[in-house]
This record gives C-alpha cells, sequence and structure tokens, in this order.
C-alpha cells in the first residue's frame, strides 16, 4: 500500500502556488489526447477486472487500479472489505461471511463499471486477502480524488466533476494555471519493464501514435494504439532489419493472446538495442535483474 494521493498532491500543490483560492465551477476531465477504446480489441475479458488488465485513459492515476483488502471479522459475521484510496466512484458488494476452515472466497468485478461484489467465506482469524482491482473510466477517480484533495487544501470547490463528452470542442478562451513536468523518459522506461506494468507499455504506445498523428503534415487516421502499433512496425523493419511477419502485435503489453514473435526477431532487436541503439545504455537500465527487482 502506498501514498494514493502523491501523484494528485503535486497537482494540487501547483493550483496552490499559482494562487487558486476556490473553483466556482466543476472539474472537467478532458480525454481528448487519446482516440480508441479504454481497452485493447482482443484482451480477454478474465483479465479485465485485475491491475494488470487496466484500461487506458488520458487521466491515469494510481496505474488506474484501487487496492482491496478483505478481511475476517467473528463468525458468522460479514467480512471486513476496504478499498484504497476510498472514493465514492465504486460500489461495493459485501456478501462475504467469516466462517468455516477454508478461504473460499470470490472477488467479481463488473466488466463495464465500477461494482465490485465480494463473495464466499474467510475462516476466523485467518489472513486478509489482499489485492489490486481495475478502475473502469479511471478519469472519474482521478476527478473524484483531485477534487478532494483540493478541498482539504482549503481551495473550494463549487461544481461537481465531470468528463468532457467527446466531440464537444472546448472553449477557446483558456488560461494555464499549472503544469507537471514527467521524469524523463529513462526513469519511465525501468518503471515500466522492471514491474512489467501493462498499463504504462500501453499509454507509451498510445503516446507514440498521437505523437505522430500530430507531428505529421498530412492525416494519420486510427485510433491511438492502431497508429503506435504502426510506429513499431516501422522501428522494427526499417531501423532493426526485422522482416514484417516476425512480429504480428495488437497491444503495447503482450497482453494479447494474439501477439506473435519469432525468437529470431527478438535476438535480431536486443543486437540492435546493445550495439547499434544510441539508447543501448537506457534500454540496458531498464531491464529487469533477475532476482534483484
Amino acid at each position: 500500500l502506498g501514498d494514493y494521493y502523491k501523484g494528485v498532491d503535486a497537482l494540487v500543490d501547483e493550483l496552490a502556488k499559482a494562487g487558486v483560492k476556490k473553483i466556482s465551477g466543476g472539474l472537467v476531465g478532458d480525454l481528448s489526447y487519446f482516440s480508441g477504446g479504454e481497452i485493447p480489441e482482443t484482451w480477454e475479458w478474465d483479465d479485465l477486472q485485475w491491475y494488470y488488465g487496466a484500461g487506458i485513459s488520458a487521466l491515469p492515476i494510481n496505474d488506474n487500479a484501487v487496492d482491496v483488502k478483505v478481511s475476517p471479522t467473528q463468525a458468522g459475521q460479514p467480512c471486513d472489505v476496504r478499498l484504497l484510496p476510498r472514493s465514492t466512484v465504486f460500489t461495493v458488494n459485501n456478501l462475504c461471511t467469516t466462517g468455516g476452515s477454508v478461504s473460499a472466497l470470490s472477488i467479481t468485478k463488473s466488466l463495464d463499471r465500477n461494482i465490485l461484489t465480494v463473495g464466499g467465506t474467510i475462516p476466523a482469524g485467518s489472513k486478509s486477502w489482499e489485492g489490486s482491482i481495475a478502475v473502469t473510466q479511471p478519469a472519474d477517480l482521478f476527478l473524484a480524488l483531485l477534487k478532494e484533495r483540493l478541498i482539504a487544501r482549503g481551495i473550494a470547490v463549487v461544481g461537481d466533476t465531470r468528463i468532457q463528452p467527446l466531440g464537444v470542442t472546448p472553449p477557446t478562451a483558456q488560461t494555464l494555471i499549472a503544469t507537471l513536468q514527467s521524469p524523463p523518459f529513462g526513469i519511465i522506461a525501468a518503471k515500466t519493464m522492471k514491474p512489467s506494468q501493462n498499463m504504462y507499455t500501453e499509454t507509451i504506445l498510445w503516446t507514440l501514435g498521437e505523437e505522430k498523428r500530430r507531428n505529421r503534415a498530412t492525416a494519420v487516421s486510427g485510433n491511438s494504439g492502431a497508429i503506435g502499433i504502426a510506429v513499431v512496425k516501422d522501428f522494427l523493419t526499417e531501423d532493426v532489419g526485422i522482416p514484417k511477419d516476425s512480429v504480428i502485435q495488437y497491444d503495447g503489453s503482450g497482453l494479447s493472446r494474439h501477439d506473435l514473435v519469432t525468437p529470431s526477431a527478438v535476438a535480431a532487436l536486443y543486437v540492435y538495442m546493445a550495439k547499434v541503439s544510441k539508447n543501448a545504455q537506457v534500454w540496458r537500465d531498464s531491464q529487469a535483474v533477475g532476482g534483484v527487482d
């Protein structure tokens, strides 16, 4: 369990430094940076409730997941179910009972909404179950936590939170209040590769797509992920020299069961990154070290 407010508090700090005392309207989340569905098309439904199947958002928070802790109480009594960070975004149906001789717990999250049902039994006195559950529409959680932390800092927020509807043009008169600078990409790469963080790989892939869309003089069609895959394909074939049919890619993380890659393609990529790429050291530093990290 970590500091669930560290990321959003950094934004609140910048707003406070800018002299913001009160927000007379609401908080509106703009998700238009990315295009396409929240979930890559070829992911399997039984992965989607867990943290490693978290969806992609232009306003991510806490790896787009919440921590869940289910603990036994007294025999015959309901279990204690806690979500961290606490938020009104989730609805919890607690059907779990303390009892029995072995744990028979069931954790089920609705696929398209933030409803968590906890059922089954946990023996009295046994160890708590802990896990992480993906958040549907994580921008809702982002905005809820932002409003909560703004108020805690003494910055009043009069209105509600909402997502900007797709296709609605934002006001032309806008004022930049605060900016957060990301860590260097080398650090992001290590935080992606070492723990095998699927949500980060997808976000990187989608960002590749949107950067290409925005930097091209001519229009580029397709959603963020599809364009990102085309960018990777060009790199693998044109720079590394891997045959086009050696890598079949559907997502950024490899969670898709439809991804295919030949051993020779992997070897060629590793040789290129180690001996040719100008980013060789950054790439090496991002790799997981067996038995260490």
